[in-house]
C-alpha cells in the first residue's frame, strides 16, 4: 500500500497596501519617469473584484506601451489601463 502525501497548503502572500495617495504618487512617479511629458491620469477605483489602480490615457499607442510596462498585478494592486476616446462632436 502506497501513501500519497497531500500537498502542503501555502499561504498566499498579500503585501500590505499603502494609502491611496501613496499608491497614486508611486505609480505616477514610475510613469512620469518612463513616459515624460505625457498626459496620464492615475486613480484608485473599485469594482466587483475589489480595489484597483486605473491608469487613464488618451493615446492608443501609449496605452499599449503602459500595459507592456506595468504588470497586471502591480505592488499587490490590480492595474488597468483605460484608453479614453473623445465622443464625436465633443468639445
Amino acid at each position: 500500500m502506497t501513501t500519497e502525501k497531500t500537498p502542503a497548503k501555502t499561504k498566499i502572500f498579500r503585501r500590505k497596501k499603502g494609502t491611496d495617495e501613496d499608491v497614486i504618487a508611486k505609480m505616477r512617479k514610475q510613469l512620469d519617469k518612463k513616459f515624460p511629458k505625457r498626459e496620464i491620469d492615475v486613480k484608485i477605483a473599485s469594482d466587483d473584484g475589489g480595489r484597483l489602480v486605473e491608469i487613464h490615457v488618451e493615446e492608443a499607442k501609449l496605452s499599449k506601451q503602459i500595459r507592456d510596462f506595468i504588470p497586471l498585478n502591480w505592488e499587490g494592486w490590480r492595474a488597468v489601463v483605460i484608453n479614453r476616446y473623445a465622443a464625436s462632436g465633443a468639445e
